[in-house]
């Protein structure tokens, strides 16, 4: 059987997202890819970790 779900993990435990039919202490295999969404989220947190608090004079100092 091939389903692809959504997980979130956390706390070292993989969570899906929807109801899964398996029986308790099932096995499966798990392929780790990681959403579009995060990979957008996590560049553009790290372009704003640059961004002074001062937005006014650093626009001012970019423009120059």
């Amino acid at each position: 059987m091939l389903k692809v779900i959504d997980v979130v993990y956390e706390k070292g435990i993989f969570k899906p997202l929807e109801k899964v039919d398996l029986m308790k202490g099932g096995r499966v295999k798990i392929k780790i890819e990681k959403s579009l969404l995060f990979e957008i989220v996590k560049n553009y947190r790290d372009y704003f970790e640059d961004i002074e608090d001062d937005l006014t004079g650093q626009l001012i100092s970019e423009r120059r």
